[in-house]
């Protein structure tokens, strides 16, 4: 089969722009991580807070694009999905689940 020049570059292209989205995905992860470890530190800091809650739904937007992009790529959708609902429900934002829980806790303690 002959490929053409320009379509070899650009499919090294894409698979280059995969690596450095995963790269970009794991290193945003730790340094989630020691973010919420300086959280422990300060925890009554509003300043540190609302810089938690800024780069928390910027990291839950991340992990939206990439959960969609790897999603169009894929060949099986529904297979892709089994395979990666977590990168799903990691791209919901992190105080939005502690706001749910904390509500149905608020719930089931009023009755």
């Amino acid at each position: 089969m002959y490929y053409s020049k320009h379509k070899v570059e650009k499919v090294k292209w894409k698979h280059d722009f995969d690596i450095i989205l995963i790269d970009f995905v794991v290193f945003l992860s730790i340094l989630y991580l020691i973010i919420l470890a300086v959280d422990l530190y300060f925890p009554n800091s509003e300043k540190i807070l609302f810089f938690i809650i800024l780069f928390d739904t910027f990291v839950s937007l991340i992990f939206l694009f990439e959960f969609f992009y790897f999603f169009i790529k894929s060949n099986d959708k529904s297979e892709y999905t089994k395979k990666n609902f977590t990168d799903l429900l990691a791209a919901f934002p992190g105080f939005l689940f502690f706001y749910f829980f904390s509500s149905f806790y608020f719930f089931f303690n009023t009755i």
